[in-house]
């Protein structure tokens, strides 16, 4: 009776110990875990970056986005939309920039006329950065830049453009757009994951005080 008693005893200990240590094969992963998060950073950092790579001031920024402006892009180490697009402090998983060189030819195309501007294209993410292949943009006038005023005036427009929004959303995207007058727009989308749909959009002012629509 003794020896059946100190057994029961024994295999009470090991279920206590399997209970609270979670060796049971049944065991699930919790939920509400996040996997893989993905690194953020601000367009600032990433500007940077860019530019230390190309290290020419002959090079200057055309476009900044998410996905970019001439052709939409996402890095491989973005796995899902929302990863690469922005939270409300600015952060993003990825930033695209575009440069061109301001040296353009003069091309024809019947009675048109306009300028082809060597060009060239980089996704930024914390930990990566990857230039696309250099290629040529081919636009009616002349490219204007997107200057250091614009680029520092974006966390404002974002700022606003939040401000401004009613509707629900989890992340945002950015384009800017410089016409070929010197003026500047910050056009934000704002996306509702969970209804996987754009929930809302906003043009911002280059200087990023006034909502244009």
């Amino acid at each position: 009776m003794f020896k059946i008693k100190n057994v029961l005893i024994f295999i009470f200990l090991i279920l206590l110990v399997a209970t609270n240590f979670g060796c049971s094969t049944d065991d699930k992963p919790q939920e509400n875990v996040e996997v893989n998060a993905v690194q953020r950073i601000k367009a600032s950092v990433a500007i940077r970056k860019a530019i230390n790579i190309i290290n020419n001031p002959k090079w200057r920024i055309a476009y900044i986005s998410n996905t970019g402006v001439t052709g939409s892009v996402t890095s491989n180490k973005i796995n899902k939309l929302q990863d690469g697009l922005m939270l409300q402090d600015g952060s993003a998983g990825q930033w695209v920039i575009e440069f061109f060189e301001d040296a353009p030819i003069k091309i024809v195309d019947g009675n048109r006329e306009g300028k082809s501007y060597p060009f060239r294209k980089f996704i930024i993410t914390a930990n990566d950065i990857t230039e696309l292949p250099e290629s040529k943009l081919n636009v009616s006038n002349k490219l204007p830049e997107l200057n250091k005023g614009y680029l520092d005036a974006m966390e404002l427009a974002l700022k606003l453009a939040i401000e401004k929004n009613k509707e629900k959303f989890d992340v945002i995207s950015v384009a800017s757009d410089v016409i070929s007058n010197g003026d500047c727009y910050w056009f934000f989308r704002f996306y509702d994951i969970s209804g996987d749909n754009i929930s809302n959009k906003i043009i911002v002012s280059g200087d990023g005080k006034t909502q244009i629509k």
